[in-house]
């Protein structure tokens, strides 16, 4: 029975302790040259949070792709949004931008997770806390994308 409750209690800090480990002090340097991505949101309201976010990530002089046809994996980056709602804590908001890059020691090229962002709110309505969490995300991860582009 103990070896039972050690393993679920394991298995329920792993998820946390891996997206801690996306993080890395260099990431926002892989934004640098980014001129178009490809929006992928997941999650309840999804559609409406997609057209929120596009026309952000434009305002701020980002290009974005019409759909994956429109997108060359060689320059162009894939920027997942993802929602969900795990209690008590309420939405939680996970960014990542998926890109080519080379693996230096092989000289291999790679799509690979570039750059992560991890965010959540105990808020009460969903769909408000939804929505803030992506204004707050896309901020975030715009002023990083301004910086690493000198603008």
């Amino acid at each position: 029975m103990r070896f039972l409750i050690a393993l679920v209690v394991a298995l329920a800090l792993v998820p946390q302790r891996c997206a801690l480990a996306q993080y890395a002090p260099t990431q926002d340097s892989t934004l640098r040259g980014l001129a178009k991505v490809l929006v992928v949101v997941r999650g309840e309201g999804s559609n409406e949070l997609t057209r929120v976010a596009m026309a952000e990530l434009r305002r701020a002089g980002l290009r974005v792709a019409r759909d994956s046809a429109d997108v060359d994996l060689a320059r162009d980056g894939v920027l997942n949004i993802t929602f969900s709602s795990p209690q008590p804590r309420g939405p939680t908001l996970t960014m990542d931008v998926m890109q080519r890059a080379m693996l230096a020691r092989t000289e291999q090229m790679l799509y690979m997770m570039t750059w992560y962002l991890e965010a959540s709110s105990a808020g009460t309505d969903k769909d408000q806390s939804a929505s803030a969490l992506l204004t707050t995300g896309l901020n975030y991860f715009l002023s990083k994308w301004r910086a690493a582009n000198g603008r």
